[in-house]
């Protein structure tokens, strides 16, 4: 099973991800998930990013941000404050 699940996350992201840059974003959660815990391991445990800094890192792996940003909290990959800092979880 384990390599099973290894072959679909090789699969997946070299299906999304062509020269290290994200070309489109997957419409299932399944991949969307294993995009995005790629994609986390970008930013350190134990640091403070502000909002800017998250967008800047993420807008040059992938045009829409936003939605990188909002996956990283809707699948608790990091953490927001009210003031717009970010941290990985």
């Amino acid at each position: 099973m384990i390599r099973t699940e290894e072959a679909y996350r090789a699969k997946v992201l070299n299906t999304y991800f062509e020269d290290g840059i994200l070309t489109k974003f997957p419409a299932k959660q399944k991949k969307q998930i294993i995009i995005l815990e790629t994609l986390v391991e970008n930013f350190e445990f134990d640091t403070i990013y502000d909002e800017g800094e998250v967008t800047l890192l993420l807008s040059e792996l992938f045009y829409d941000a936003l939605t990188l940003r909002r996956g990283f909290i809707d699948f608790r990959l990091m953490a927001r404050d009210t003031e717009g800092n970010y941290w990985r979880i």
